[in-house]
């Protein structure tokens, strides 16, 4: 079963990611400020229990944590699946972000 990824614990209400997969937090809490030490999280997260092919990055939370986050799994696999909320949805749409082709697609395959 795919894993939605999350940096951290959000105060979000994240039931609109059912149906997704199994969310994953890195952390409780990332302190933003300290960004070598959220970099060195997130990285080992990655090469650690991450899988490109299956796994989703979602873009809730913190924007400077969200953004290491989305810019680690991006150079590291250089395509990943995120999953954006659509607040007039009310629910999250994958996009796949591919940067081999400099293009953010609707398709998360």
């Amino acid at each position: 079963m795919p894993r939605i990824v999350l940096a951290e614990k959000t105060p979000f209400s994240l039931h609109a990611l059912q149906g997704y997969g199994t969310i994953v937090y890195i952390a409780d809490y990332i302190n933003p400020l300290r960004v070598d030490e959220t970099v060195e999280q997130i990285v080992a997260f990655l090469e650690k229990d991450f899988n490109p092919e299956e796994d989703f990055i979602c873009l809730t939370g913190k924007v400077i944590t969200v953004s290491l986050l989305l810019s680690a799994a991006v150079y590291k696999f250089h395509s990943v699946k995120a999953l954006i909320f659509d607040a007039g949805a009310s629910n999250y749409k994958e996009r796949l972000i591919d940067v081999r082709g400099c293009r953010i697609s609707k398709e998360a395959v």
